[in-house]
């Protein structure tokens, strides 16, 4: 099963770099969210093999998740929303990110209101 989760990663991650320097710079910035998603999963993966807490990869997943797709949407729609709107919007959501990791929901519990304004963020700017 664990195996399973890394092939379904590892396909997409093949033909990026295989065409990476095709790729227009959102599409590359897709590339390497793809990356650090599949490296935070891994870690995540082999703590939990191992029997350690792993809970708090979920808090930077959804940060580095915000971060990277709030990106792609600035460098494809940069002609119809303002990039220093969106970095404002990104530095904004970190700051919230990490008060909440450090004020209500720490790293021993999901986080849960950082990923429901994430979404609402993301389905905004679709």
């Amino acid at each position: 099963m664990i195996l399973g989760s890394f092939l379904s990663i590892l396909l997409p991650l093949a033909a990026g770099w295989r065409r990476y320097r095709q790729l227009p710079p959102s599409l590359q910035n897709i590339f390497w969210f793809c990356v650090g998603a599949f490296l935070l999963d891994a870690c995540s993966r082999i703590l939990w093999l191992l029997s350690i807490p792993n809970l708090f990869f979920g808090h930077i997943s959804t940060l580095v998740e915000f971060l990277f797709l709030t990106n792609a949407f600035r460098l494809t729609f940069g002609n119809f929303i303002s990039s220093r709107l969106m970095y404002v919007v990104m530095a904004i959501f970190s700051l919230l990110a990490i008060a909440n990791s450090t004020f209500l929901q720490d790293f021993q519990h999901n986080n849960s209101y950082i990923k429901i304004l994430e979404s609402a963020i993301l389905i905004l700017l679709s």
